[in-house]
């Protein structure tokens, strides 16, 4: 199938997840929250690469430090952490897919279908 790139938006209590499929058609959906624990965080990167397909992770930077992103790439899983100030409200997944990122309401197509 490809590569699942998987958006996080991360607070102190939990992960709001929201997961877009490779390819330029591909489907953008919210999956929903998961506590911020590393029991929980494993979890969900295992339900989640259970077809085999590689993982790409990616959170914005903040307060809660690089803990997950040092959990999810000891799993063998790419993430990246991309700082505030580089971040708008409009941008390009490195599959080519442009999505708007409306914070804890998932992520939203160029339409604004989630």
């Amino acid at each position: 199938m490809g590569t699942l790139y998987v958006g996080l938006d991360v607070h102190k209590v939990s992960i709001s997840v929201s997961v877009a499929e490779d390819g330029r058609d591909g489907a953008v959906r919210f999956l929903g929250e998961v506590p911020n624990t590393p029991t929980d965080v494993a979890k969900l990167a295992k339900r989640l690469a259970k077809d085999g397909d590689p993982l790409e992770f990616c959170y914005e930077a903040g307060c809660c430090g690089y803990g997950i992103h040092r959990q999810l790439t000891e799993l063998g899983h790419g993430c990246m952490v991309v700082a505030p100030k580089l971040t708008n409200s409009m941008s390009t997944a490195p599959c080519g897919f442009s999505f708007k990122v409306n914070n804890d309401r998932g992520v939203r197509d160029e339409h604004g279908h989630a």
